[in-house]
């Protein structure tokens, strides 16, 4: 199936223009300015209007009731000779498929059909940036939106583990761990001293209490020596003396004073152990808490991993069709193992891949073709046939030129 027909009437300034007995090589010729970019570009609005830029779309949608009709023909299958039309109504651009032989009417999916996805716009393919190009041979192989949707999963997972990273480093776990202490009660340590306070103190009131009964038996013997008429009355309190000299005697015999000092010693390294205790319990939730960032760590470098052994398996498992092609992340599109792919290579290749992905209707438009060298534009047409497509070139002449093949275009019009 090839375009047998290019027909223009009021677009972009084409007045009138049909093109017809279409071969497998056009060549459409002409002064610049004469509009042969333009009838090249109506081509592709015909059949895949998407494709243009926005600001050509505006300048199409202006040609109100303008119209661009394409009579696709198939040597072999009458049923796939159709015709194509974009009209321009009320500021839309009406799209008709119609099949030649039978009538019945397609829509832009039909078109997709016949295309596949290998329309080629060689020159403009070749203007772009190298990074677009390599984008352009990654969508042609199909292959463009799972490798961006890996590279997004390994941005993502290089992310959360630089974040996670530093979340480790701010727990701040020693690098030493410290040993392990059993804590210990400073407030029974306390509640002893204060025991002992009570004892000793009780204890010192009676060793007071027993110097004072001692006096106060001295001062009845002088009283008694000196008033024996209250002998009676000392010896009786004498006895009472006597009986709690010997229940205090009793007392200080049987209860040891308390060493305070002894017992404040012990809460200070009572204090100090618990310090270190303090500490292994620091460490041991500390340690949790990296254990799990850790984790969480090791699972991010591992996606990044797994991201990346997909990838790398996507681009060996890529259907490339030409011997030494491939794909490389910081090169790009490589072809035999060089990321520096001249002009000639990449028409090559775009060729080769277009025609393992073309459907019935095969075309490559190549604008400025006449800038081309002699053997350039020989390699160019050779390319084109081994590939089967259909091959649309613009050829820039001077206005008188006089042309052995194809069609001279001036002024929007058509000369031959």
């Amino acid at each position: 199936m090839i375009v047998g027909k290019l027909q223009i009437n009021d677009m972009l300034g084409i007045n009138e223009l049909t093109m017809d007995n279409l071969d497998n090589i056009v060549k459409i010729s002409g002064p610049n300015g004469a509009g042969k970019s333009r009838a090249l570009t109506l081509l592709l609005a015909c059949l895949k209007y998407d494709s243009l830029d926005l600001e050509t779309r505006k300048e199409i949608l202006e040609c109100e009731g303008g119209k661009v009709t394409v009579n696709l023909t198939d040597d072999k299958v009458a049923s796939n000779n159709w015709t194509i039309s974009r009209e321009v109504k009320n500021g839309a651009p009406v799209l008709k498929v119609v099949n030649d032989e039978n009538g019945l009417k397609g829509t832009k999916a039909t078109i997709e059909k016949m295309l596949g996805d290998n329309f080629v716009n060689l020159s403009r393919f070749l203007e772009l940036p190298k990074e677009k190009i390599d984008l352009a041979v990654l969508k042609m192989l199909n292959i463009d939106e799972q490798l961006q949707e890996l590279s997004d999963k390994i941005k993502e997972a290089e992310a959360l583990r630089t974040v996670t990273g530093q979340r480790i480093k701010d727990v701040g776990l020693p690098s030493v761990p410290v040993e392990e202490i059993e804590r210990v009660s400073v407030k029974e340590l306390t509640d002893k001293v204060q025991d002992g306070f009570v004892v000793n103190n009780s204890l010192d009131e009676e060793i007071r209490n027993l110097g004072d009964f001692t006096g106060a038996i001295g001062d009845n013997l002088n009283q008694i020596r000196e008033l024996e008429i209250k002998i009676d009355t000392l010896l009786v309190q004498n006895r009472e003396l006597e009986e709690s000299i010997k229940v205090s005697e009793i007392y200080i015999e049987k209860t040891k004073k308390v060493d305070i000092d002894v017992i404040q010693a012990e809460i200070n390294a009572a204090e100090q152990t618990n310090e270190k205790a303090s500490a292994y319990s620091d460490y041991i939730d500390k340690a949790s808490k990296v254990f799990v960032l850790q984790e969480t760590y090791d699972k991010h470098t591992e996606d990044i991993k797994t991201g990346k052994a997909e990838k790398k398996a996507t681009i060996a498992n890529a259907p490339f069709p030409i011997d030494g092609l491939g794909y490389d992340e910081k090169k790009g599109i490589t072809f035999n193992g060089h990321g520096l792919i001249s002009d000639g290579e990449y028409r090559q290749i775009v060729f080769q891949i277009s025609r393992a992905l073309k459907g019935d209707l095969s075309i490559a438009i190549f604008e400025n073709f006449s800038l081309l060298d002699p053997d350039s534009q020989k390699k160019v047409i050779e390319d084109a046939n081994a590939a089967g497509f259909q091959l649309f070139l613009e050829i820039v002449t001077g206005a008188d030129a006089k042309i052995e093949d194809g069609f001279l275009i001036c002024e929007g019009s058509l000369v031959k």
